[in-house]
């Protein structure tokens, strides 16, 4: 089993936007794999806080 890991909100909003990086493959890895990914409450907020569509915001608060 993987160590958890703990993705910053770029990381995040990298992943939700579609934007390759390292950073996203390892945490796309983990999502697939059910590895241990930490969210931290200011994390979920500030990643909330920065869509501005309704519908995408209820998709996104919800797979969080």
């Amino acid at each position: 089993m993987n160590e958890p890991i703990l993705a910053d909100t770029s990381v995040w909003i990298n992943f939700f936007n579609g934007t390759e990086s390292p950073e996203v493959k390892v945490l796309t890895d983990y999502i697939q794999n059910d590895y241990p990914v930490y969210l931290w409450p200011v994390i979920i907020q500030e990643i909330l806080q920065g869509i501005a569509d309704e519908d995408h915001f209820h998709d996104i608060k919800e797979y969080l």
